[in-house]
């Protein structure tokens, strides 16, 4: 009997990209506005000097080779094997993307705590979002 076996062996490398997201709520918010699916997962960051529990946002794809946002202490990095990325966006789109519509979250959100009103919203061809707001004073 000969038997001939095959062995594939495949490399992976993570990337963290850092990013300026540090709000879990807004990041989750941003997600589903923009159609992606996401589930939490508590882990453990012994990076940290005290190592503490936190939420990390999990993005499934259908590769197994998952997407997730990790929070380092001060803001959330997305770290993925960008070899294996299987998102409708290229990774620069994506990040592009989710971030806009995390500040516009923010902005949003802070303008409301400090009474304002949003009058009219408007988006150019570039994906530019155009704002205006207004407060009374009594």
């Amino acid at each position: 009997m000969n038997f001939k076996q095959e062995v594939k062996i495949v490399m992976s490398h993570f990337s963290k990209i850092k990013t300026s997201l540090k709000n879990l709520e807004t990041l989750q918010h941003s997600l589903t506005e923009i159609g992606v699916e996401w589930f939490s997962e508590f882990t453990c960051n012994n990076i940290l000097p005290e190592a503490k529990e936190f939420i990390k946002i999990v993005i499934p794809q259908q590769n197994s080779q998952n997407i997730t946002f990790e929070w380092n202490g001060k803001n959330y990095e997305l770290v993925a094997d960008l070899s294996f990325w299987q998102q409708p966006l290229s990774v620069d789109a994506f990040i592009e993307r989710v971030t806009q519509k995390y500040a516009y979250q923010t902005i949003i959100t802070e303008a409301q705590k400090n009474g304002f009103n949003m009058i009219e919203e408007s988006k150019e061809k570039d994906g530019t979002i155009h704002l205006v707001m207004n407060r009374w004073f009594t």
